[in-house]
């Protein structure tokens, strides 16, 4: 079933639009991080079927959009693209490219959220559709190996976001993140997402806070058939756990992801999230299947989120 998103409203003297924007610049700073949806929805494929616990899973650079360091020890270059649409029609979109260097793997990419079309009609009935929120994001990534236990990444993201075609604004963020071992089967990592510069639409002086929040995470892995953890064909059971605290809201959120790698060849992976905030969480299911050099992975969550994305389907080449 298709679903469409029209609203309508009659507003005296003018469009919803300017009255909408007013009525949030008026509330401040903290009622904008929700809007700059390419900053909270963008992530691999793999990552969204996990629970987004992926904070201390490496040697996947397709997975930079949550933690930097991820792409260290990646054995090979690659180009991974990524799409999901959501239950209203909105669309999320990334593409990224990595190529290990000799002193760790660059990574460069792009990503776009589209809302989908609102309707706005003035009293007098005249109406016009717009795009409700549009964001694109370009990003610059560099993850280097510290010691044979230790990686570390830093990727730098330039965005611009335009709300009801009538406002923009433009911002830049960091994000650090490090990722150690310390066994052959036990991971932590650690991030700072989102810290930058605040967004100002219209007049607004003050700006928009971005959503930055600090993590960390776990990851414990085990071989099956007494193949190496390293062997891609091996069949390994991965299991995941993180906690990010947003630094704007004061909020936290649990994640957790297991994944099951047949012989290098089949995924099955399930995650689930769980909000501080008492909203109710989420469960996400998901598989991959590796192809010589292709993976194709599919992922989808369900829960009473709003925000709820039916279906995700990505593309990684392997060079």
């Amino acid at each position: 079933m298709k679903h469409e998103k029209r609203n309508s409203a009659g507003i005296t003297g003018g469009w919803v639009a300017g009255t909408i924007l007013a009525g949030l610049l008026c509330a401040g700073g903290d009622a904008w991080p929700a809007v700059v949806m390419s900053l909270n929805r963008v992530e691999s494929v793999r990552s969204q079927a996990l629970g987004g616990a992926t904070t201390a899973l490496g040697g996947d650079p397709a997975l930079v959009w949550l933690n930097p360091a991820s792409s260290v020890h990646a054995s090979s270059a690659l180009v991974s693209l990524g799409g999901q649409k959501g239950y209203f029609g909105d669309i999320t979109t990334n593409a990224i490219g990595a190529v290990p260097l000799g002193f760790g793997v660059a990574s460069v990419g792009f990503a776009s959220y589209d809302s989908g079309p609102i309707t706005l009609t003035s009293n007098d009935g005249e109406s016009r559709e717009v795009t409700g929120n549009k964001d694109t994001m370009g990003i610059l990534g560099l993850g280097v190996s510290i010691n044979d236990a230790v990686a570390a990444g830093v990727m730098v993201k330039g965005i611009r976001s335009e709300l009801f075609e009538e406002s923009t604004a433009s911002a830049v963020a960091v994000d650090l993140g490090v990722q150690a071992r310390i066994t052959d089967y036990l991971k932590f990592g650690a991030l700072v997402r989102n810290a930058g510069t605040n967004l100002r639409y219209l007049e607004d002086s003050r700006g928009t806070t971005l959503p930055t929040s600090c993590g960390a995470g776990a990851v414990f892995g085990w071989r099956f058939s007494g193949s190496e953890m390293a062997d891609s064909r091996a069949s390994v059971i991965l299991v995941m756990s993180d906690v990010e605290y947003s630094l704007v809201d004061h909020n936290y959120i649990l994640r957790f992801g297991s994944e099951y790698q047949w012989n290098g060849i089949l995924t099955l992976r399930g995650g689930s999230q769980l909000d501080g905030s008492g909203n109710p969480g989420i469960f996400t299911v998901g598989v991959g299947i590796v192809l010589a050099k292709l993976r194709l992975d599919v992922s989808s969550q369900a829960g009473n989120n709003r925000f709820d994305v039916p279906w995700s389907v990505g593309f990684s080449f392997m060079f």
